[in-house]
């Protein structure tokens, strides 16, 4: 993935969100005489988010805290301001060339591309806080890091050209560029431009978010930008419908990941729920945060979940409009959970921890090990003493029970099992699952196939694509490729084969929970 596991500290919410209406691209026609073939057009990748599983195990919130300015690490204010504000008015601002008569190449090459965006007006819809709003056009489209697709954005039965970009390299921008066609040449072009100083990524889907069965064009856009102590990565999406010409309908933040150097980690995460009707179309947003301060010294800090907040926009025949936002629930903190000891069949498991400190490179942090009746038990793991639990628990269906820990550590949640062998105790597993939200932990033992043994469910929040690469020079001259990064939540199962934990090699976007009930508890 693009950004650090410095980042990817994770969260996301207990909502079902209804599935966007897929349309694939129309067929190509077949190429007029002497015209260069089309390219084929890459597959949109679907963003369908999809119910969220019942949480291992829930802890009772605190009474409710409203936030203030001093307990908001995380920028959920400014990303809730972008998700509940009406759509911004596009800023049209033609390129200063002369305008160039249209283009009437049906499947334009990269040359002819390049040369008609240089020389004709361009309908610009400029991105919140990008500058570079010119730059796709002046910086050209090198072949190796352009897509172009044809497909109908409008309807009417002839395929447009889409034209997709994503800078691999720092202080660049993500655009797209679409072009309608208009019987014998290309109307105007239509693009959205933004910003990204650091590695950002870019893709589209069809849906019909309107209910007018004509599918809209949702671009989706990573950008990442950094300052002294921080970083933050941003995913945002883009709805255009097109009809003679194209506009923005609707826009929102997706997510959110920040850090503050040593301070503080955070995620704000937008759910879209879309309900397309031809009388009552509306998008629903649901938006969530939360934030844990880093180690710092030894001692425990809390888990601060943001208010959540709910707005509906309705369909005007124009555009998305805010009509109604509430908050849906109120900011609280989680305390720490501390279980560092736990008996079974007289044994007695501990939790033993000794404090790092940092040393200008490296954060503060704690080291963990695992004691048996007094007895050590393999190596020292990195872990967060203050989020840690310690039990017994019948994991591969025998005798005698395994020794389960899972503990926060970093960006994770940490899952680690001893079995055991001749009196002594062996590790079988870590395996780490994305931190979400206020459910402990993301990782998760379920039995699903109804035998003796538990299978591990972890939690991951975003899943790297084969799809919208864009190749590039790296310093040795050879070709590397960039690929979108879907931010959504799936899950992978592991299943234990009496020697290791087997990835069943697939994604499960649907809840796993099968009313088994918590097996880890806090």
């Amino acid at each position: 993935m693009k950004q650090s596991a410095f980042l990817v500290l994770s969260q996301l919410l207990a909502v079902v969100l209804l599935s966007l209406v897929g349309c694939n691209p129309a067929k190509l026609p077949p190429p007029e005489e002497g015209l260069e073939q089309p390219p084929v057009a890459t597959e949109p990748v679907s963003t369908i988010q999809q119910a969220e599983p019942t949480p291992l195990a829930k802890t009772t919130p605190s009474a409710p805290a409203e936030p203030t300015p001093t307990n908001l690490p995380l920028p959920t204010s400014a990303a809730a301001t972008t998700i509940i504000t009406d759509v911004l008015t596009p800023t049209m601002s033609p390129e200063p060339n002369s305008a160039a008569a249209g283009l009437a190449i049906r499947y334009p090459d990269f040359t002819a591309l390049d040369s008609y965006l240089r020389m004709s007006p361009v309908r610009l819809y400029v991105a919140e806080g990008t500058a570079n709003s010119s730059a796709f056009i002046l910086s050209g489209m090198p072949d190796s890091r352009t897509q172009i697709d044809y497909l109908d954005v409008n309807g009417d039965g002839e395929v447009d050209l889409v034209l997709l970009f994503a800078e691999p390299f720092m202080w660049g921008v993500n655009y797209i560029v679409v072009m309608l066609w208009q019987g014998t040449q290309y109307g105007a072009p239509f693009a959205i431009v933004e910003d990204t100083e650091l590695n950002g990524g870019v893709a589209y889907e069809q849906a019909d978010w309107t209910g007018d069965n004509v599918p809209e064009l949702i671009w989706q856009s990573e950008t990442v930008t950094s300052g002294s102590g921080y970083e933050e990565s941003t995913w945002r999406q883009y709805v255009i419908r097109c009809q003679a010409e194209c506009a923005v309908i609707w826009h929102g933040v997706r997510a959110v990941v920040w850090t503050s150097n040593s301070f503080y980690i955070g995620r704000g995460v937008q759910l879209t729920e879309i309900r397309p009707d031809p009388a009552n179309s509306q998008v629903v947003t649901r938006s969530e945060g939360f934030s844990l301060p880093f180690i710092s010294g030894d001692q425990s800090f809390p888990w601060r979940v943001e208010a959540a907040q709910q707005a509906i926009y309705q369909w005007d025949g124009t555009q998305f409009a805010l009509t109604t936002t509430e908050i849906t629930e109120a900011a609280y903190e989680i305390a720490s959970i501390q279980e560092l000891s736990a008996t079974a069949n007289n044994q007695t498991a501990t939790v033993n921890y000794e404090f790092v400190p940092g040393n200008g490179q490296q954060f503060d942090s704690f080291l963990c090990r695992l004691w048996v009746d007094g007895a050590i038990q393999g190596e020292s793991f990195a872990c967060n003493p203050y989020f840690t639990q310690v039990q017994w628990l019948n994991v591969l269906g025998d005798e005698p029970a395994e020794i389960v820990v899972i503990t926060l550590y970093e960006t994770s949640a940490w899952l680690h099992i001893w079995q055991a062998e001749g009196g002594l105790f062996t590790r079988i597993a870590p395996l780490s699952g994305d931190l979400i939200n206020s459910a402990w932990p993301p990782i998760q033992l379920q039995n699903l196939d109804d035998d003796p043994e538990l299978e591990i469910v972890t939690a991951i929040l975003t899943v790297a694509t084969e799809q919208f690469c864009f190749a590039y020079p790296d310093p040795g001259d050879q070709e590397v490729q960039s690929c979108w990064t879907e931010f959504r939540r799936d899950y992978e199962i592991f299943d234990w084969d009496d020697a290791t934990w087997r990835n069943r090699d697939s994604l499960l976007p649907v809840a796993v929970d099968k009313s088994c009930g918590s097996v880890l508890r806090v």
